[in-house]
């Protein structure tokens, strides 16, 4: 809890400066890119190779040593709006050194250019491309953060809907999963977020 308010502290600050003039979008992006970018350097272990699914990006990130056959499908929070393969390349490091699989890091459209449904349709046909390579559904977990963890939820529905062959398991870290942020719990958990707090 005090780890989360601290950050929060942090982030706010942070947020002020960088709001104390508008920003365009693109000027957005692209110092979240460089904030990112002050984490450091990928280790020399990790390879990434990049991907074109048609018009979609994407990569892998994975060690020589990593499972071929296992997945983890993940999709990067930022709003909807900001988060890329840079911001996030550092966690799906991570992932691979945790868990020996391949991380596939799709990089959907982002609004306002692109509003919904173009995010989850990106993310399904990236689904499907994996589907296609060979991978098979039971090798395949889904995870993303914040808005990328809500984006998680609604195409493991959509895979449902369309009876498409679903992963394995789905994980999903502080998924924003009500947009309206007018739910109940957004008041009653408010400081329970590991991620961000309401304040």
């Amino acid at each position: 809890m005090m780890l989360a308010r601290l950050r929060n502290s942090i982030l706010r600050t942070l947020l002020k400066i960088l709001f104390k003039r508008k920003l365009t979008i693109e000027e957005l992006r692209a110092r979240s890119d460089k904030n990112v970018s002050m984490m450091g350097k990928l280790p020399e272990e990790i390879l990434v190779e990049q991907v074109n699914i048609e018009a979609l990006k994407a990569e892998w990130v994975f060690r020589a040593d990593s499972d071929a056959k296992k997945v983890i499908f993940y999709l990067h929070g930022g709003g909807y709006v900001t988060g890329s393969a840079g911001t996030h390349r550092m966690l799906c490091a991570s992932l691979t050194q945790n868990t020996n699989a391949k991380i596939f890091f799709p990089e959907y459209r982002l609004a306002p250019e692109h509003p919904f449904p173009a995010a989850l349709e990106d993310a399904t046909s990236a689904y499907r491309w994996l589907l296609a390579q060979g991978f098979e559904a039971a090798n395949i977990i889904i995870g993303g953060d914040s808005a990328g963890g809500g984006l998680s939820l609604a195409l493991i529905q959509i895979l449902k809907e369309d009876g498409l062959p679903l992963p394995a398991g789905v994980i999903c870290l502080s998924p924003w999963t009500d947009l309206t942020m007018s739910h109940e719990s957004h008041r009653h958990k408010a400081y329970a977020d590991p991620i961000l707090l309401a304040d």
